[in-house]
């Protein structure tokens, strides 16, 4: 009888390790169905991906759309927190679309307009080897005081006390005499900055003139009104010269007047 009741207790033992492990196994299954429930929850959240599109009612500005994706990632105890779930879908970008671009006009690629303005030449102001019975190159006899300064660029100034008109030069002073026209009379030189095309000038001895015009035309002496002066007057052969004369004003026997002059006009002192 003691022996019946001492073979019982090791089957009482047994049964109560299969009801622990029973009951161990009921808590592991409903602590995987919890984790595998929160696993798929957490692999159905919405992938939100932001991309750009161009709205046709906002006239070309751009403007963000929403674009969303759910997609649902196999069961994986593995995955890392914080990255993407394999299997997770990302929708690309639209592609960017082509832009034109239209450049603005510039104000400054029209041509410049000619206006047909004809570039006068510089001034040159006088020759001052120009005397010749023409005048004083390029001031001519027979034009005006308005034709001289425009030919020369020099502006010539009235004397209120004879009435003359004068400009002073780098190689001295020019005076010149207009008839009741207006127009150029005679042209009187008294510097040695001036000569003639021929070589003479003002502190010449009357021989040498009479030496360099012998052979050019017609050259001769005159008495003047006043004493000690003598006068030398040539006339060229030419005929477009005819009328016009070179007076060379001897002092003493040397030259210290040039007058180019129409007619006799050289003849008479003109101030």
């Amino acid at each position: 009888m003691a022996a019946g009741q001492g073979q019982a207790a090791p089957r009482g033992s047994t049964a109560f390790a299969l009801a622990f492990i029973a009951a161990s196994a009921c808590v592991l299954v409903l602590a995987a169905s919890t984790l595998a429930t929160v696993l798929i929850r957490t692999s159905q959240r919405p992938v939100v991906v932001a991309a750009k599109a161009k709205d046709p009612a906002t006239s070309g500005l751009t403007i963000d759309k929403i674009a969303t994706t759910t997609t649902t990632a196999p069961l994986d105890t593995a995955t890392t927190i914080g990255a993407a779930p394999p299997g997770t879908t990302v929708a690309p970008p639209p592609p960017a679309e082509p832009t034109t671009v239209t450049p603005t006009p510039s104000i400054d690629t029209a041509p410049p307009i000619s206006v047909g303005v004809v570039s006068a030449a510089p001034p040159r102001g006088v020759n001052l080897s120009g005397i010749g019975v023409q005048g004083l190159d390029p001031i001519r006899l027979g034009t005006t005081v308005h034709d001289a300064e425009v030919a020369t660029g020099l502006h010539f100034e009235q004397s209120p006390a004879c009435g003359l008109w004068s400009v002073a030069t780098s190689a001295g002073l020019v005076t010149a005499s207009v008839d009741s026209r207006g127009l150029l009379r005679a042209i009187q030189l008294k510097s040695t900055g001036f000569s003639t095309f021929s070589g003479a000038r003002v502190g010449m001895s009357a021989g040498q003139v009479l030496d360099i015009y012998r052979s050019k035309g017609s050259i001769r002496s005159a008495p003047s009104p006043y004493a000690d002066i003598d006068l030398l007057i040539y006339r060229s052969d030419a005929p477009e010269d005819a009328g016009h004369e070179v007076v060379f004003w001897s002092d003493r026997g040397k030259v210290s007047v040039i007058v180019a002059a129409l007619g006799s006009a050289g003849e008479a002192e003109i101030c």
